[in-house]
């Protein structure tokens, strides 16, 4: 039987992993692969492309990220170079 897990009185989405908290530090991941490719606009027309389908991706994965509620997640993104403070809930 898998585990539910709440944050309060909200349902923390843990996308088919063992638990919220594994789903989060892999989005993680994978949004710190991505944020090189969003950090400037480009001027070429198919290089927007790219970046647009990118950064899109990107949007998705952050709201993935809080649906899990993962501090984990964030704390992992944040001790990156350029990252701040952990956030906690």
């Amino acid at each position: 039987m898998d585990g539910v897990y709440y944050f309060g009185e909200f349902l923390r989405w843990d996308l088919g992993f063992p638990n919220p908290n594994v789903a989060g530090a892999l989005i993680a991941v994978f949004i710190s692969f991505l944020i090189p490719l969003t950090t400037e606009f480009p001027k070429n027309k198919l290089a927007r492309a790219l970046f647009i389908s990118v950064f899109t991706v990107e949007i998705a994965l952050w709201f993935l990220l809080a649906k899990t509620y993962s501090r984990g997640g964030f704390c992992f993104r944040d001790s990156l170079p350029g990252g701040g403070n952990c956030i906690v809930f």
